[in-house]
């Protein structure tokens, strides 16, 4: 099993430890509504994880409010290093990557949990081809809109969530919810090509899911107009910074052969 990836041309890491910086293609422009999620199966200890990261920054700058981004710390070089101050390992996020196995190695990122042509697994370890997957889901239809009425009570520091989900468009099979909670901006360090970086920033780490790992049944058979509803509710640790956290919520086919989300929405909580 490959564990590191060769550096592609494409990609350019300056000097620095403090910051790796990812060139990539012109992107598209779009008027949509369609959203996209990418999880990103990463590690403290993998080498070549912060490439795979600026590379999704570039791409959640370039896309905004049409990309949203999960940091998935599970078990594959992701233990913490010695002088660590975090762990960002938990059940969830070791549930999911092996939910996502098998993949070739880290970094590596699924695009909506679709499996594309021409690649073995659907998690993508190659790099520089992340942005053209994404535009390609940005082209796919809407099929389903989801609409979310959310609160966030500072004293106690729960999250209230009203999610409503609207099909666009008739949706044979079976479908799941999924709720992440993410955290950004934490300081510690990461391991670079054999470097430590010390005061690297650490962004979109799952924290948390307000449903199971693989989801909550949404219904089977879903019919364009109709609204289903469904509601969550969080209680965040006072270990977590609510200054620079975030919700998502994604709906998803639940077949043997086809995880795939179809729309996600979310927010920060503050």
């Amino acid at each position: 099993m490959k564990y590191i990836i060769i550096l592609i041309s494409s990609i350019i890491l300056f000097s620095s430890c403090e910051e790796t910086m990812i060139i990539i293609p012109d992107a598209k422009e779009f008027e949509t509504e369609k959203t996209v999620l990418v999880e990103e199966l990463t590690g403290v200890q993998c080498p070549n994880c912060p490439k795979g990261t600026a590379a999704l920054e570039q791409i959640l700058q370039t896309y905004n409010e049409n990309v949203f981004a999960i940091g998935i710390h599970g078990f594959l070089q992701a233990d913490p290093l010695p002088d660590s101050k975090y762990d960002f390992r938990n059940k969830f996020a070791e549930d999911l990557e092996f939910f996502h196995s098998p993949y070739l190695g880290k970094p590596a990122a699924t695009i909506n949990r679709r499996h594309f042509d021409g690649e073995t697994y659907i998690p993508v370890d190659n790099i520089d081809i992340w942005l053209s997957l994404v535009e390609s889901e940005l082209e796919e239809p809407l099929q389903i809109a989801i609409a979310l009425d959310h609160s966030f009570d500072e004293n106690s520091r729960t999250i209230n969530i009203s999610a409503d989900f609207v099909p666009v468009v008739d949706l044979d099979g079976e479908y799941k919810v999924s709720v992440f909670v993410t955290e950004s901006k934490i300081i510690d360090l990461q391991e670079n090509l054999g470097v430590i970086i010390e005061d690297y920033e650490h962004n979109h780490i799952l924290r948390h899911m307000m449903t199971k790992f693989d989801g909550d049944s949404l219904g089977d058979d879903l019919k364009e107009g109709d609204e289903l509803n469904k509601s969550f509710s969080y209680t965040v640790p006072a270990e977590f910074n609510t200054d620079h956290m975030e919700v998502i919520v994604s709906v998803h086919r639940n077949s043997t052969e086809n995880k795939q989300i179809l729309q996600s929405a979310g927010f920060k909580l503050k």
